[in-house]
C-alpha cells in the first residue's frame, strides 16, 4: 500500500486572522479560488497543479499550512483508522506530531463525485495573474522524530538522507520531497516549495506583487550554469547544480501568514538542497 501526494491544508482562524488578508495573499501569489464548500468555511485554491484547501479552524491561533492530502486507497485509510471530516469532506488523521494527514479514495470517480457533492464549484476557465507555478514539490517539517519517520515510510515515502540538520523523504513517484528540520524542536510545517515555470520571471511577479522576498547572499560564482549565470546573478537568485541539472531558486518570507514559500526552476533535478535551505532559514528557525 502507498498514497500519492496531492494537495496542502492551510489553516487560519478568523477571530485571529482576517479572511480578507488570506484572500489577498492568495490573488497576489496566483491563486484563483476555484470553489466553496456548500456548509463550512472552506475554500479550495489552486494555481497550476498546486491545490490549496482553506480552512477556517477555531484551534489554528497561528496560521499557517496545518496538513498533507492523500490518494490513497480504502485499505490504507481503514489501517490508519482515519475519521471522515466533514469540514474538508475527507478521511483524517494526524502524524505523530499531531499534523493533519488527509485522504481522498483513489476509487474511480468518487473523489470527484464527493467534491461535486459538497462545494460549489467555480472559475475553472479563468487564470487571473497567475505566477507560474506548476505545482508544489516538497515541504519544510520541523522537528520529525522517529516514529514520524516510519509513519511516512508506511505512507510510501522512501528515507534518502540524512543530513548534518535535515532528513530526507522523498515520496513513491518521485514527485514529492519532505525535508526534515532536526534543529528545530517544534512540529509543524514551515515552509513549502512550489516549482515554476521560470523563476526569474516569477521572481519580477513576485516583486511587482509587493511580496517580501528575501535578499540572499550570493557567495557562488555559478560559472557552470552557462547562459543562466547573469540572471542567477540579476534576479539575486540562488542555484545548486550545473547547466545540465539544476534547481535555480528564489524565497519570499510569509508568502501567506505563516508560511514562507521556495519557487524554483529545475532541470533533471529533483532534490531539495540542504545548503540552500541552510541559506533560506537561520539554524534555530
Amino acid at each position: 500500500m502507498s498514497a500519492d501526494y496531492s494537495f496542502l491544508e492551510y489553516s487560519y482562524y478568523s477571530a485571529e486572522t482576517d479572511l480578507m488578508e488570506v484572500e489577498r495573499q492568495l490573488t497576489r501569489l496566483g491563486f484563483t479560488c476555484r470553489g466553496y464548500h456548500n456548509s463550512e468555511n472552506t475554500t479550495l485554491w489552486t494555481q497550476g497543479l498546486c491545490i490549496l484547501l482553506v480552512r477556517d479552524n477555531p484551534e489554528a491561533i497561528i496560521p499557517g499550512i496545518s496538513g498533507i492530502g492523500f490518494m490513497a486507497s480504502m485499505d490504507m485509510i481503514e489501517s490508519l483508522e482515519c475519521e471522515y471530516d466533514h469540514s474538508v469532506e475527507m478521511y483524517v488523521t494526524r502524524d505523530t506530531a499531531g499534523l493533519r494527514v488527509l485522504f481522498y479514495p483513489d476509487t474511480g470517480n468518487s473523489s470527484d463525485e464527493m467534491l461535486n457533492e459538497n462545494y460549489t464549484i467555480h472559475n475553472l476557465e479563468a487564470n487571473p495573474k497567475e505566477l507560474g507555478f506548476t505545482g508544489f514539490s516538497g515541504v519544510v517539517i520541523n522537528g520529525l522524530n522517529q516514529r514520524q519517520m516510519d509513519f511516512y515510510q508506511y505512507l510510501g515515502f522512501k528515507f534518502t538522507k540524512s543530513g548534518n540538520r535535515f532528513n530526507t523523504l522523498v515520496s513513491r513517484n518521485n514527485r514529492f520531497i519532505i525535508k526534515v528540520d532536526k534543529q528545530h524542536r517544534s512540529s509543524g510545517i514551515r515552509g513549502v516549495i512550489a516549482d515554476c515555470d521560470d523563476v526569474f520571471v516569477t521572481t519580477s511577479k513576485m516583486h511587482l506583487a509587493k511580496m517580501n522576498v528575501k535578499k540572499l547572499v550570493q557567495d557562488t560564482d555559478y560559472k557552470s550554469f552557462g547562459q543562466h549565470i547573469h540572471k542567477i546573478r540579476g534576479y539575486n537568485c540562488v542555484a545548486v547544480g550545473n547547466s545540465n541539472s539544476y534547481s535555480i531558486e528564489n524565497f519570499c518570507v510569509d508568502a501567506l501568514p505563516g508560511v514562507d514559500f521556495t519557487f524554483r526552476s529545475r532541470k533533471q533535478y529533483l532534490d531539495i538542497s540542504d545548503e540552500l535551505l541552510e541559506i533560506y532559514y537561520e539554524p534555530t528557525l
